[in-house]
């Protein structure tokens, strides 16, 4: 097994439209590797921020009205105090200037909320876009162009080929003789009469014994020399 060998699955549903990585690319954290059909969600996206213009100019008209109002009552209560306009005409502007303040509220609410819904929309774009979690290898590559995914889709496998984990079943006879920093070698075929060996220690052992077969894992982190293995 390489190190930090992950499995990428996307984040949402979607038609891919196009795979930028093949078995055996090297890429690095956040290269991009997928991308879905994103149509839908740039319309809702355009239709949000076209919204939050429209709010921002009911918030614009909500004040120049308020302001408006504001000077009107300040000008009926000095005469409505000379006697020159009625305590009526007063209140009619209070309640006036008092719905305009209602609709400044109203139109700051609509504001955020249009605000919430272009964040949670980019949001949702971004996540249209699969991008590798980890720097290492492409392996196990199954999207393809034109493919419906799911969030549980396999797209790719991703690994650091340069360093690997070779996994080991011990049983209990084993376990007594075996212990964790001991050396070990590693034989691999190489395809002619010599084999490649790997020296290597005895990283860690699993302390758990599998209840059916009492056996247990041991793990041996190795440097890959040249990709070979």
């Amino acid at each position: 097994i390489s190190e930090n060998q992950v499995t990428l699955y996307p984040e949402m549903s979607g038609r891919v439209i196009r795979v930028l990585a093949k078995n055996g690319d090297f890429v690095r954290q956040g290269d991009l590797l997928v991308v879905v059909n994103a149509s839908q969600y740039e319309e809702q996206l355009k239709q949000a921020q076209a919204n939050l213009r429209v709010n921002h100019a009911a918030l614009n008209q909500a004040k120049a009205r308020k302001k408006e109002l504001e000077a009107q009552f300040r000008r009926t209560s000095m005469l409505a105090e000379e006697g020159l306009a009625s305590q009526a005409d007063v209140e009619t502007l209070q309640a006036q200037l008092d719905s305009a303040i209602a609709a400044i509220e109203l139109a700051e609410a609509q504001i955020q909320e249009s605000e919430s819904v272009i964040e949670e929309t980019r949001t949702v774009l971004s996540k249209t876009e699969f991008r590798a979690p980890v720097t290492g290898t492409i392996g196990r590559r199954n999207a393809q162009i034109g493919m419906q995914v799911g969030t549980n889709t396999e797209l790719f496998t991703i690994g650091d080929l340069n360093k690997l984990r070779v996994e080991v079943v011990l049983n209990t006879e084993a376990l007594q003789n075996i212990e964790v920093d001991q050396r070990v070698r590693i034989f691999a075929p190489s395809g002619t009469r010599e084999q490649q060996v790997f020296d290597a220690r005895l990283s860690r052992i699993s302390p758990f014994l599998d209840p059916v077969t009492r056996s247990t894992e041991a793990e041996i982190d190795i440097r890959n020399r040249g990709n070979f293995l």
